[in-house]
């Protein structure tokens, strides 16, 4: 199995602020997972709240780059554990190799991720949503 990873910067339409930061753009990730001309993705998503950022996430991706060789979509678990005891201070690139190994996995079966894990006509679980700081004049209000 092959590891890679580019970068990607989201520039935000407008500031997002909260009380420890203000946000312009998000560099975030992409991980591809290459097995028998198979592609798997993923992204990785550094929160300085965990203390990531993208150059932190590309050097734990280049370490785990030798830990998953010989895996197959099909140890998926096994990767998951080797990985957190070797990187456990690696949140985002932990996820986004989750990811990318369980897409080439539905892609080596021909089944969507949602059906692997039994979401098939489950209810969406609930998350949670950030409101930034900002004036009541500035902050976008429903369309339609």
């Amino acid at each position: 199995m092959k590891l890679s990873c580019f970068p990607l910067v989201l520039r935000l339409e407008r500031p997002f602020r909260i009380s420890r930061e203000e946000k312009r753009a998000c560099r975030n990730l992409f991980v591809r997972v290459e097995w028998e001309r198979l592609v798997g993705m993923g992204e990785a998503a550094p929160s300085r709240f965990y203390g990531e950022d993208a150059e932190a996430v590309s050097e734990a991706l280049r370490r785990a780059g030798p830990l998953i060789e010989g895996a197959s979509p099909f140890t998926g678990e096994t990767v998951e554990r080797r990985l957190a005891e070797e990187l456990p201070w690696a949140r985002s690139a932990r996820a986004a190799l989750d990811v990318a190994l369980w897409d080439l996995l539905g892609k080596v079966l021909g089944v969507p991720i949602y059906k692997l894990l039994g979401l098939e006509g489950a209810v969406p679980p609930p998350t949670s949503f950030t409101v930034g700081i900002s004036s009541p004049d500035k902050v976008p209000r429903p369309q339609g």
